[in-house]
């Protein structure tokens, strides 16, 4: 009797185990990010360079720096960075702006990037990737390419928040 229960054990783990070789297949044919907008961008972060999406918490201004900094907060006892993206890049915000925060963890300090939207993490199949597109020159080095969402004719740029935090200008905040 007990055979018979190992056997069946083994059946479901060797049918959960071909359900996960197949949902890993699914999943390395598509790329993951976490899809939002700055002024009149669509973007798209990759999902292991954004630790979470926050409501922008209470900043303490800092003086003499740019206006694109817009100062420091606490996020569950750690400070944080807050940099806002439209006046970053030198956009206009958007007239529906829900602004959200996209916290990036980068070499143990906390940087907040201020998006005007969150639509949460999308999916798109690695053939809909083009490369080399940067939006204009508004996003300068920090894009690598897009993605072509066909069903909503969209270009979703992939901004590398880890090649902003390392530009020379990014990080000298001082007037």
């Amino acid at each position: 009797m007990s055979s018979r229960g190992f056997i069946e054990l083994l059946a479901i783990s060797q049918r959960g185990n071909a359900a996960n070789l197949l949902n890993r297949a699914i999943t390395d044919l598509q790329w993951s990010g976490v899809a939002c907008r700055i002024g009149k961008y669509y973007v798209v972060v990759p999902m292991g360079e954004v630790s979470e999406v926050v409501n922008v918490p209470s900043l303490t201004p800092v003086p003499k720096v740019k206006g694109w900094f817009q100062g420091v907060g606490n996020l569950r006892g750690r400070l944080i960075s807050v940099c806002r993206m439209t006046d970053y890049l030198q956009l206009e915000p958007s007239p529906q702006s829900k602004s959200k925060l996209l916290v990036v963890d980068y070499l143990d300090n906390l940087y907040g990037f201020e998006v005007d939207q969150v639509f949460g993490i999308t999916h798109f199949e690695h053939d809909a990737f083009e490369g080399g597109y940067t939006a204009e020159g508004v996003f300068g080095d920090v894009t690598q390419g897009y993605f072509k969402d066909s069903d909503k004719n969209l270009a979703w740029h992939v901004l590398l928040l880890s090649k902003l935090l390392s530009r020379q200008d990014f990080n000298v905040a001082s007037v």
